[in-house]
């Protein structure tokens, strides 16, 4: 949850407590994650393919002239698509949202929402 507004965070930091994760699933995981073969391996290769969308993701960006500022290791990116709001508003911003959504299929974070 990404807010300011400390009641809030107050009140989501409750309900933690109702979703502890089960012993047998932190067994599990610990067991897993002791593979340290295991571990480096799937790092590896989660890296490399975050670094192929990233690429593509680019690359498609790119082609349609919307600047994308340099990222790694993550899968957010931040792209300027200020070129394609026909004023320079929240309300134009929320059109575009739903347009590209309605058309990709693709759930964008919102300057708006960011703060």
């Amino acid at each position: 949850l990404f807010t300011h507004n400390k009641k809030l965070k107050a009140v989501m930091g409750n309900f933690g407590v109702f979703q502890g994760i089960s012993m047998h699933t932190q067994w599990v995981l610990s067991q897993m994650l002791d593979d340290t073969a295991w571990t480096d391996a799937y790092l590896a290769e989660v890296k490399q393919k975050l670094s192929t969308c990233y690429q593509g993701l680019k690359e498609a960006l790119d082609a349609i002239s919307v600047p994308l500022y340099p990222s790694q290791g993550t899968v957010m990116a931040w792209a300027d698509f200020r070129q394609y709001l026909p004023e320079p508003t929240w309300a134009a911003e929320r059109e575009l949202w739903l347009d590209l959504f309605a058309k990709s299929g693709v759930l964008f974070t919102t300057g708006e929402s960011s703060g």
